[in-house]
């Protein structure tokens, strides 16, 4: 064993992470290589070589214990406490509609302690375990959604993913999709770059799951997927013309798919020709757009809500009106709407507020983390909670059109709160490890 050598290994013996040893490592070698190579410039060679430079670089206990405080594994106490609210927070509209669903407030506290477990266990987990399994979640997601289209279910008027006896929304197949996508990214940057052939097979491995989605009847699902791919390949070490090419191709794709439905609105309404769009779809569209005229049929749900709104005042009645029996899952889909009218707006604000904070936390740690998968887990964990929290917002206030989306947390059931649990447990983990992690891309032949 050489000086260098020796001299790396007793810094080393102060950094109690073993990842945090690895990282100092290969900073040391770097550093002491370049040391070498100039005093080898001035005429110094060999073992004297190894001896100046090791001196150079200090005393390796000191230097040893400067970097075990430089690369410790550290927790994001606001986001965690974030987190912490927000669960707490899931239990509000439980305990308010108690009544009307007995024994949701118990069920929903054992998700939320669940919940906080998973997330402060992936937190400790280390989230480059998935860097290099994206081929392998992607190629799961696709088999899942091909199983979907053959033995899915429909679930209180959901469609569900059924495998066997268990039973989960969509929304999980989407967060397995992002993960994989970061994975791919971040890991095949380079050899994507190069070769035109991989670009097209990535392309049209992004639009598969976008076809199978709406196919399955979640058009919003399908979305909620393209936007994540939009941002995760503009956030990606991918170069830039590449990334411009991508984003212009799913541009075009995005822009002819909206001309084609707006087509089809008007050929509905001014010919009574439903070739492209179905009759229903037209009356929902109808409902969204003119609640009170269709008040008895598609707008039904719409005329509630605004109704509803309409007489809540800033404190709330604490009362549960006719109207709120009327709406359908007041505990899942409205749930902020039912909250609205009985705690009132001001109440409802600082929910708000509180979800709004949380994605502003998340932003940072997307802008503190270096390591490319780690961003790309973030700002793909970051697109998922805000999208979803933004539609379910505008959706409950009536400005937005009704679909099956969940509000993040608030909204009642068990896999609703383990699925953003995940997000935020991997969010965490990757801030813990934000020192540990070489901000390098790992580039592998496909």
């Amino acid at each position: 064993m050489n000086t260098i050598q020796k001299y790396i290994e007793e810094v080393c013996r102060h950094i109690k992470s073993k990842e945090a040893r690895k990282v100092v490592s290969l900073e040391l070698e770097h550093h002491l290589a370049e040391k070498k190579s100039a005093l080898q410039e001035k005429g110094i060679t060999g073992d004297e070589a190894d001896a100046v430079a090791v001196e150079q670089m200090g005393n390796p206990i000191t230097v040893g214990k400067e970097f075990h405080k430089l690369h410790k594994p550290i927790i994001d106490w606001g986001l965690l406490s974030l987190l912490v609210i927000l669960l707490g927070v899931s239990l509000l509209p439980k305990f308010v509609f108690e009544q009307m669903y007995t024994g949701s407030f118990l069920k929903t506290l054992i998700f939320s302690l669940v919940g906080l477990g998973i997330s402060l266990l992936i937190m400790f987990f280390n989230y480059r375990w998935l860097a290099n399994k994206g081929l392998i979640l992607y190629g799961i997601a696709i088999a899942l959604l091909f199983w979907s289209a053959q033995f899915g279910v429909i679930h209180k008027g959901r469609p569900m993913l059924s495998i066997f006896n268990f039973k989960t929304d969509y929304f999980i197949l989407v967060l397995i999709l992002g993960i994989a996508w970061a994975s791919i990214l971040s890991t095949y940057a380079k050899p994507i770059d190069t070769s035109w052939k991989l670009q097209i097979l990535v392309l049209v491995a992004i639009f598969i799951p976008v076809v199978m989605f709406s196919s399955n009847t979640y058009p919003f699902y399908g979305a909620l997927y393209f936007i994540l791919t939009l941002i995760l390949l503009w956030n990606s070490p991918l170069e830039k013309k590449v990334k411009r090419r991508f984003m212009g191709t799913q541009a075009i794709v995005a822009i002819s798919v909206t001309i084609v439905s707006l087509l089809a609105f008007i050929q509905a309404i001014k010919y009574t020709d439903y070739t492209l769009l179905k009759p229903h779809h037209l009356e929902r569209i109808n409902g969204f757009l003119f609640a009170e005229q269709y008040k008895d049929g598609a707008g039904y749900q719409n005329f509630i809500i605004k109704d509803l709104l309409g007489n809540s005042s800033w404190f709330g009645t604490g009362e549960q009106p006719e109207q709120l029996s009327k709406l359908p899952e007041i505990h899942t889909d409205f749930v902020l709407t039912s909250l609205i009218h009985s705690i009132g707006w001001f109440g409802a604000s600082i929910i708000i507020l509180i979800f709004i904070v949380a994605m502003i936390r998340i932003g940072t740690v997307f802008m503190k983390t270096a390591e490319p998968f780690g961003r790309l887990i973030v700002i793909g964990g970051l697109t998922i909670f805000s999208l979803c929290t933004l539609w379910s917002l505008g959706m409950n206030i009536g400005v937005l059109p009704i679909t099956n989306v969940s509000f993040p947390f608030l909204s009642y059931g068990g896999m609703n709160q383990m699925i953003y649990s995940v997000i935020f447990g991997l969010i965490l983990s990757v801030y813990r490890r934000r020192f540990l992690v070489a901000p390098t891309v790992v580039s592998k032949k496909i």
